[in-house]
């Protein structure tokens, strides 16, 4: 096999090419796996071949002048095949999706890795001679555990160098990681290293937890809109909905549409053979009629700089009447006029989900005014007798949402926002005025409506509670956060860092991707 195609990746069982030993260790950094002991096998696969073979790859990309190649015993190309192999172990199907996601999570790592080297340079860190004899003694043990004289006098000199480098690389990069994220996640005071967290900080998070709040809401899906407000809408809006009877011819460019118009003009050319052998049809059926006829949706087929002026000569034309070439969102038009224009039937109800469809995109508003109206006059009705009988009055849904504290987000470490099991409250812990408004209600106090997503709700406070502390549990998992927050910090960093070249999707697409 040539040098060239063992660039190409397979992670495929018994390609494994010899590798100095089999320690290795991984951590995470935001997400990312880094590579921090020992060097795994380079696997050559033919199943990711892709255009690579036989081509000489280019860099993925670059950071602060480090370039991210995909060659033999690269830092990318080791992080390639570990995280490949570790796919594997999991039972992953790989494809061309999962292996553009090993090649991604490889290309976050090794840029992190770079900016570990450069930092570890900066300091003039230099890993004590006593550290790497001790780290290279695991690549000389035999089955017991024990040094083996034997297997390092076996061992080339080459070999040992290449340990010994590796070994120095790895302790360097860990005591950076050490430094920064600590020792040990989960018990800070066996921890060495890294930032820290207060026991005070531990205990106002667990405490967040302590306060929590049942409710009784009401709520009304806009969904359910009613059709007869769909058409006395339509019926106040008319002038919307009128239909334009326009045939249309569509080409790609102004010169041909001008060209066009000047034969339809002059005689030389019909309107229908213009459509049959020159118009894209993309606003049209096949025989040249504009589809999407309502006086609403010229407005956004006409994008010329003279828009209003065309629009309204356009709704002013004459039958059989044709215009000049106009700007529209596909190209350049000409238009004529096949029949005047109708009013539409607003006891048609497709002419009524039309409407309908209308407001859903251009008139959210009044769909949701309506039903805060009806929320409104579902919290008054409360007032004087019970949330449950002013919600079916008005044909609200009632639902019981279970005691939760404040917490913006559903941050984990905390009881969550039950959005689960209430469908309505879908995205509500990042809701600010749900979230102010629920808790700033009194005991049996009724809201004012809400609108969540596609719901208009109205809550009553039933219960404020408190819960035993669940300090003992944040206690261990705390650090752990904190440090996922400063290791997704320095992902975050490096990644959107002026120093980043990031070539990955054109490179993988290009040289990686198995078009067979």
């Amino acid at each position: 096999m040539s040098e060239k195609k063992e660039n190409v990746v397979n992670f495929k069982k018994g390609k494994k090419v010899k590798s100095h030993h089999n320690h290795t260790l991984f951590m995470t950094v935001g997400g990312i796996i880094i590579f921090v002991m020992a060097t795994v096998a380079f696997i050559v696969a033919p199943a990711l071949v892709g255009n690579a073979q036989g081509q000489d790859i280019p860099p993925l990309g670059e950071y602060n002048g480090h370039k991210i190649e995909y060659k033999q015993n690269s830092y990318f190309a080791n992080m390639v095949s570990s995280i490949g192999t570790q796919y594997q172990s999991q039972g992953q199907t790989l494809n061309n999706q999962t292996y553009y996601q090993i090649f991604n999570q490889a290309f976050n790592s090794t840029v992190v890795y770079y900016e570990a080297q450069d930092q570890l340079e900066n300091a003039k860190y230099v890993v004590p001679e006593s550290e790497i004899g001790r780290g290279m003694l695991p690549y000389f043990q035999d089955q017991n555990g024990k040094f083996s004289n034997k297997i390092y006098s076996d061992t080339s000199d080459s070999d040992k160098i290449a340990i010994r480098n590796e070994v120095e690389t790895s302790l360097s990069y860990q005591r950076y990681i050490s430094d920064l994220f600590g020792t040990n996640l989960y018990d800070q005071e066996s921890s060495k290293y890294g930032l820290k967290t207060s026991a005070a900080e531990t205990d106002f998070i667990s405490n967040m937890n302590n306060k929590q709040r049942s409710f009784t809401m009401a709520s009304f899906n806009t969904a359910d809109y009613p059709k007869t407000e769909a058409a006395k809408y339509g019926k106040e809006n008319s002038d919307k909905f009128i239909k334009y009877n326009l045939l249309i011819v569509t080409l790609k460019t102004q010169e041909d549409a001008e060209s066009i118009a000047s034969q339809i003009t002059n005689g030389t050319l019909s309107f229908e053979d213009a459509v049959s052998e020159n118009s894209t049809k993309n606003f049209s059926d096949d025989k040249g009629k504009l589809t999407n006829n309502y006086a609403y949706q010229l407005d956004s087929l006409i994008t010329s700089e003279t828009a209003d002026d065309d629009i309204a000569s356009l709704k002013s034309l004459k039958v059989n009447a044709t215009t000049g070439a106009i700007k529209t969102s596909q190209g350049y038009s000409v238009f004529k006029c096949e029949a005047e224009p109708e009013e539409s039937d607003m006891s048609d109800s497709i002419v009524i989900d039309d409407v309908y469809t209308y407001m859903t995109s251009y008139e959210r508003g009044e769909i949701e005014d309506y039903f805060i109206n009806k929320a409104k006059d579902v919290a008054a009705e409360a007032l004087s007798g019970t949330l449950a009988n002013a919600a079916k009055k008005e044909g609200a849904t009632m639902s019981e949402i279970s005691a939760f504290p404040l917490n913006y987000g559903n941050n984990s470490l905390i009881s969550p926002v039950p959005t689960d099991s209430v469908p309505e409250l879908a995205n509500a812990e990042s809701n600010e005025t749900f979230l102010e408004t629920a808790f700033a209600l009194s005991d049996g106090e009724i809201s004012k409506p809400i609108t969540l997503n596609d719901y208009i709700v109205v809550l009553q406070l039933d219960e404020e509670k408190t819960v035993e502390s669940n300090k003992d549990q944040v206690a261990y998992m705390y650090p752990y956060y904190t440090s996922q927050f400063d290791q997704q910090s320095l992902s975050s960093y490096v990644m959107n860092s002026d120093k980043l070249e990031n070539n990955l999707f054109s490179v993988y697409l290009q040289y990686f991707m198995n078009n067979n």
